[in-house]
C-alpha cells in the first residue's frame, strides 16, 4: 500500500483514522513483543517476531513521514484546522513509534 493511499489528499478524516489504526496496531505489536519475551525459551521465534514487528516498523516509520512531508495532504500553512489537527496525530504516532522502536 502506498503512502497516498494510506493517507489520501483531501481525505483529512480518512488519513486521521489511519494514523490511529497505525497506532494501534503498534501498541498491539509491542504487548505482544512484551509478552513474548517474558513466556517463550526459543530465541528463533523470538528474533522471527523482532524481524517482522522491524519491517513494519520501518514501513510504517516511511508512511508517517512522507504524510507529514506532502503537501498535496498537509499545507505548507496549515490552512485549516483539519489540517492542523492531521498534522498533530502524525506527529503524535511516528512520536510513539520512535519511542516504541528505541
Amino acid at each position: 500500500m502506498s503512502t497516498i493511499e494510506l493517507f489520501p489528499p483531501g481525505k483529512v478524516f480518512q488519513s486521521r483514522y489511519a494514523a490511529f489504526a497505525l497506532q494501534n496496531r503498534l501498541r498491539n505489536q509491542l504487548r505482544t513483543v512484551s509478552l513474548l519475551q517474558h513466556f517463550v525459551d526459543q530465541v528463533v521465534l523470538m528474533s522471527e517476531q523482532s524481524a517482522m514487528n522491524e519491517v513494519f516498523l520501518r514501513n510504517t516509520i516511511q508512511h508517517l513521514n512522507k504524510a507529514l512531508l506532502s503537501t498535496e495532504l498537509i499545507n505548507e500553512t496549515l490552512s485549516s484546522p483539519q489540517e492542523l489537527q492531521l498534522a498533530a496525530v502524525l506527529v503524535s504516532v511516528l512520536l510513539e513509534f520512535l519511542r516504541g522502536k528505541s
